[in-house]
């Protein structure tokens, strides 16, 4: 009985780029394409190629190398250069970065900004663009938060109106001389009413003006509520202007001849 014979297994095919140079085929692997039919290696290197014919014949002034290394400072600085970053930070020309009224950032803010676009690689005419957008974003966050201001104050005032109610205007001026009694000129109370609040400020200082006597300035004696008219205000001012020890006083600087004197005015104008 005759036995049935297996053909051997045939040779593996030779591999497209077999008999190529050892230069080409480490080429071919490098990208990949070793491993690809000889159909999809050309569809690729086709498409490779006509990509790259963009480039060809293109002023070498027009095309940029880029470092293969990330830390080779040299290379990078000539792509930064190339791309339009100036030498130095104070070649940034931040002439269009101005305010609605025509002013300009303080030198502060423009060597703050010149050396953060440097150190950020900006290209000149990007960094000019950039400045003015952000004093324009700047200009407008300031207005926003002054009319926030505004708002919260208005409404301290109207709130602080109710709790004093008819003892409104002389309360204030008790907390106005207390203000100026302990030294305080009016930016540095607008300060602490914008971090405090109108109304907190106010009936601190009103309070503190009660303790210090402040108040005997302002309430006479008759009026309602020992509220010191306008009337027995004018009086008053006419009784201490006839007082010659009074003037000597307020003339040679005395303080409290002037706040009482400056008080008294305020209830007569009603301010």
């Amino acid at each position: 009985m005759s036995e049935t014979l297996t053909p051997p297994p045939a040779p593996p095919a030779a591999a497209w780029h077999a008999g190529f140079d050892a230069d080409t085929v480490g080429y071919l692997q490098n990208r990949g394409l070793a491993d690809k039919t000889a159909a999809e290696a050309f569809l690729a290197t086709a498409k490779a190629h006509r990509e790259a014919e963009r480039f060809v014949g293109a002023p070498a002034a027009e095309l940029v190398r880029l470092p293969k290394d990330a830390t080779d400072e040299n290379g990078w600085r000539t792509v930064w250069s190339r791309l339009g970053k100036p030498a130095d930070a104070k070649e940034y020309d931040l002439s269009g970065a101005k305010f609605a009224d025509g002013s300009e950032p303080d030198e502060a803010f423009q060597d703050w900004f010149r050396n953060s676009a440097f150190a950020a690689n900006l290209p000149k005419d990007a960094a000019g663009r950039v400045a003015t957008e952000f004093v324009k974003y700047l200009e407008g966050n300031a207005a926003a938060e002054a009319a926030e201001q505004t708002a919260a104050l208005a409404e301290s005032r109207a709130a602080l109106a109710k709790n004093w109610g008819g003892n409104y205007n002389q309360n204030l001026l008790i907390a106005q001389n207390a203000a100026r009694a302990l030294g305080f000129d009016q930016e540095t109370v607008t300060n602490f009413e914008n971090a405090v609040g109108y109304e907190k400020i106010m009936e601190m200082f009103r309070t503190i003006g009660s303790k210090i006597g402040e108040d005997s300035l302002v309430k006479g004696g008759a009026g309602p509520g020992g509220v010191m008219t306008v009337e027995q205000a004018e009086a008053r001012i006419t009784e201490l202007k006839a007082d010659k020890d009074f003037v000597k006083r307020y003339m040679a600087g005395g303080a409290p001849e002037k706040r009482e004197m400056e008080s008294l005015h305020r209830i007569k104008l009603g301010v």
